[in-house]
């Protein structure tokens, strides 16, 4: 978990982070240089979901030794599954056809696991 004070706010605990890979962490399926690094470190103290279409089928290599659990989007209407992807993986890089379920609910249900 990561807490951020905020000065006369109430601190933010945040146990999730849900991130795109291409476009956000990678560039044309590559990870940005010195993005590894960061995750490795937040993936210490958080929970990272990455999602993708895996347009260019790196994902899953680029994740290597990064504690994150990826999602990869089927082709069709990816922008509902990015809202609604379902069941969460049972292991690191394990790319599983997402199902309805939102996020939100699933981390708030608690039924996101961290993944070793």
């Amino acid at each position: 978990m990561l807490v951020i004070n905020i000065p006369g706010k109430k601190s933010l605990e945040i146990k999730h982070l849900i991130l795109d890979f291409n476009g956000t962490l990678a560039i044309d399926g590559k990870l940005i240089e010195g993005t590894k690094p960061l995750l490795e470190l937040l993936g210490k103290q958080l929970i990272i979901h990455v999602l993708t279409a895996d347009t260019f089928g790196s994902a899953e290599k680029e994740l290597a030794g990064i504690n994150c659990i990826l999602k990869v989007l089927s082709p069709e209407m990816q922008d509902m599954q990015k809202e609604s992807p379902g069941q969460w993986s049972q292991a690191a890089h394990q790319p599983e056809k997402v199902k309805p379920e939102s996020f939100a609910m699933a981390i708030k249900k608690g039924t996101a696991e961290k993944v070793c």
